[in-house]
């Protein structure tokens, strides 16, 4: 009897750290990203020769060993600026930059300035999230963050910057919903601009409102350039969108 007992108990702790080791295994990633575009073939050859990601041979896909981007070519997509001077705002709210880590950062930024790719700004420290960082930008003028890493990735998922018309609410849904655990307030309140950044191991996330009335509700993503949805794995509980309606997906 006592046998027998203990050997259902050693099968029940043998099952439950197979869970647990499964669910250590299963760690938060970014996989997809999916971007608008009037110009699919050019957007897919910068990627290729600057980021080293591989395009199928229509273009709509790119391919690297921790992200696949998905382009959509609409065209009679609306570039952001045009949608700016119509609403008299400075940004429209919504996911307006993309961010990796790379263990190469100082050879990247040289073949990126040896190649003329667009930078705004230059190389600088960031003091919160402690990496040397340069943002660029694509040919649809999206922009793109690489931060210095020492760990094995020579280009992984790592950080989004959003607009927000909330920042309170925002703020609430990244920390409940993703693995973040320190947050930096950055405000600006002699501009009335309010930044908050969210970092976790895996991630960091940068929420920024601006002193501008609301548009979300009346944007249609659909038919306008720039970044239109992620996807995610390693979250227990899926969802669609988040505060605001960006589209950020988790399916379990």
């Amino acid at each position: 009897m006592w046998a027998k007992m203990n050997y259902t108990r050693v099968l029940l702790i043998g099952m439950l750290a197979a869970i647990c080791s499964c669910e250590s295994r299963n760690e938060f990633e970014i996989r997809e990203l999916n971007l608008i575009t009037t110009q699919p073939e050019k957007m897919a050859k910068w990627y290729e020769q600057h980021l080293n990601f591989q395009a199928s041979n229509d273009y709509d896909l790119l391919y690297h060993d921790n992200l696949t981007i998905t382009l959509e070519e609409r065209k009679k997509a609306k570039h952001p600026d045009t949608l700016k001077r119509a609403y008299n705002i400075t940004r429209l709210p919504g996911l307006y930059k993309f961010g990796f880590i790379t263990n190469q950062f100082d050879e990247l930024v040289t073949t990126l300035e040896t190649s003329e790719v667009e930078m705004v700004g230059n190389v600088v420290h960031d003091n919160s999230l402690k990496r040397r960082t340069l943002i660029i930008k694509d040919p649809d003028g999206n922009r793109i963050q690489l931060f210095e890493d020492h760990g094995p990735h020579k280009l992984k998922p790592y950080f989004l910057a959003l607009t927000v018309e909330d920042i309170g609410l925002q703020e609430k849904w990244y920390q409940m919903k993703l693995p973040l655990t320190e947050v930096y307030n950055l405000d600006l309140k002699e501009q009335s601009i309010f930044i908050r950044l969210l970092e976790g191991e895996n991630l960091a996330v940068e929420l920024v409102q601006l002193n501008q009335h609301k548009v979300q509700e009346s944007l249609d993503r659909s038919q306008l350039v720039g970044y239109h949805s992620l996807k995610m794995k390693g979250l227990r509980e899926p969802f669609q969108q988040d505060a605001e309606g960006n589209l950020l997906i988790v399916e379990n």
